[in-house]
């Protein structure tokens, strides 16, 4: 294994310990934690484009260690009560479609899923400062309840709009998929 890929595989195995953490309440532990692991994504992408690491088992393995370490975090804050079960409903359901998508794609021609698209980035990057500042605000006793809040309604729109776009994405490449059949 490649040192991209051993961060990605250090995110995957933070994943559970940062649930743990946030049900055991231990939450500046579970932040920083948090924090570890978003680093670990930065690191491995770089280390992946920029040194020549780049594998078919990090296009894939990636992308999954994010899903697992988000929907993990938002379904632990959303029972931890730190943020809304509305939200975490929707950030779940996205990640689901986006993961029979790619599968539809591949089942029909083995093509591979998307490149992800800007919204979904920018749906990717909310959703990671959510969780870190109501992780943060919590852990700290700070009242930033109506900031979170506020921010969940645009992680709630980006995640909407992240979702709808893809939708759009996959439809247009199942049917031309099909149209050159």
């Amino acid at each position: 294994m490649n040192f991209a890929n051993a961060l990605t595989a250090a995110r995957l195995v933070a994943a559970p310990v940062i649930v743990w953490l946030v049900v055991s309440e231990d939450l500046a532990a579970a932040f920083w934690l948090f924090v570890a692991a978003g680093v670990t994504d930065i690191a491995d992408g770089y280390v992946a484009k920029h040194l020549g690491m780049s594998t078919n088992f990090g296009r894939y393995f990636d992308p999954a260690a994010d899903k697992i370490l988000l929907v993990s975090m938002y379904v632990s804050l959303g029972v931890a009560g730190l943020i809304s079960v509305w939200l975490v409903a929707l950030v779940v359901a996205r990640d689901v479609l986006l993961v029979v998508g790619a599968l539809i794609m591949m089942a029909i021609d083995r093509a591979s899923a998307p490149d992800p698209l800007l919204i979904s980035k920018i749906n990717t990057l909310a959703q990671i400062i959510l969780a870190a500042t109501a992780l943060f605000a919590a852990a700290h006793g700070l009242g930033w309840t109506s900031f979170t809040d506020i921010f969940a309604l645009a992680v709630g729109a980006t995640t909407v709009a992240s979702g709808v776009a893809y939708i759009a994405v996959v439809s247009r490449r199942v049917l031309a998929m099909e149209s050159g059949r």
